[in-house]
């Protein structure tokens, strides 16, 4: 009976699927979690590197101003008026663009669709940035005509 069962061993052991499973290094476990975490890490890189940034442009203007109140100046408007942000967005450009990137999305997935057999439904996401981008240049087109009624209000009086 002994034989039997060493036989039985001996035969697994042989079998090429079981002798020759890769043993799995702890680098090789870190890859996937390094893979997946590195967007999330650079994302909030970038958005860190502008709030420090913002933050630094700020403090030399303030620091400026408390300099000129220190020594009596008088403080000029365009120190004032210096803006660390831009201007309200363009609705206008950020329309046209992502117009632009939806049907872009849409030809590409198309393309990829027919090419890899799957469904249609893949290429309609496209319809997200695109709609948005008809949304945002409603806005903006609203928004022009309420400036032209105010601009025409204020000069009848």
């Amino acid at each position: 009976m002994n034989t039997l069962l060493t036989l039985d061993l001996a035969t697994l052991s042989s079998m090429p699927v079981l002798a020759e499973i890769p043993s799995v290094s702890p680098s090789m476990t870190l890859v996937p979690i390094i893979a997946i975490l590195t967007p999330f890490l650079f994302v909030l890189g970038v958005v860190g590197f502008k709030f420090l940034s913002d933050f630094k442009t700020r403090k030399v203007q303030h620091e400026t101003i408390r300099l000129m109140v220190e020594k009596g100046l008088p403080i000029p408007q365009e120190v004032l008026a210096m803006k660390t942000s831009k201007d309200k967005a363009d609705d206008r450009k950020s329309g046209i663009i992502l117009i632009a990137v939806g049907i872009g999305l849409f030809v590409f997935l198309s393309h990829f669709t027919l090419t890899m057999r799957f469904g249609d439904v893949s290429r309609w996401v496209a319809l997200i940035p695109g709609l948005i981008g008809v949304g945002l240049l409603i806005n903006w087109y609203l928004e022009r005509n309420d400036k032209r009624k105010a601009d025409k209000a204020d000069e009848a009086d």
